[in-house]
């Protein structure tokens, strides 16, 4: 069973600024690079895996949102841990990986939780899935759901 912590919004949002620059000439992805680098041992240690790892902004803020899940789920204490631990790394770090101010979230992907990696699929086979497409899929509707089955041949 997915127990969801945490999780804001419906994950079909898009961040306010297409702008991919940061201040210090940063981007967005050797930011979330930079936060995998120093969450990965941390989950590691604990038996953890890291669902997503996202930085945006949302009106006039910035957010790190950092995704962790375990079989049978993440709890809240767990996520407050690895919050903790990965704020003391992200705080000691000279210089600063992210120059701009943030709030850091460390949740569940949730219920809704997007399937992305092949783990991400492989943990989902048995349960209950919805799927939408942009577009039809050889004349087919764009939605489906059902219990997702173990792929059994590739097309």
């Amino acid at each position: 069973m997915l127990t969801p912590f945490l999780r804001r919004g419906n994950g079909c949002r898009k961040p306010d600024s297409q702008d991919n620059n940061l201040k210090g000439g940063k981007d967005l992805s050797t930011v979330v690079e930079t936060v995998k680098q120093i969450v990965d041992p941390i989950l590691e240690a604990n038996h953890f895996d890291l669902s997503n790892i996202e930085f945006v902004k949302e009106g006039g803020s910035w957010y790190l949102r950092v995704y962790i899940d375990k079989p049978g789920g993440i709890t809240l204490n767990e996520c407050v841990m690895v919050s903790e631990a990965l704020s003391e790394k992200l705080d000691a770090m000279d210089p600063d990986p992210i120059p701009q101010a943030y709030f850091l979230e460390v949740s569940s992907p949730g219920a809704e939780r997007p399937l992305k990696t092949d783990q991400d699929f492989n943990n989902a086979v048995g349960e209950y899935i919805h799927i939408s497409l942009f577009q039809k899929l050889n004349g087919k509707k764009k939605c489906s759901k059902g219990p997702l089955r173990p792929l059994t041949r590739i097309l």
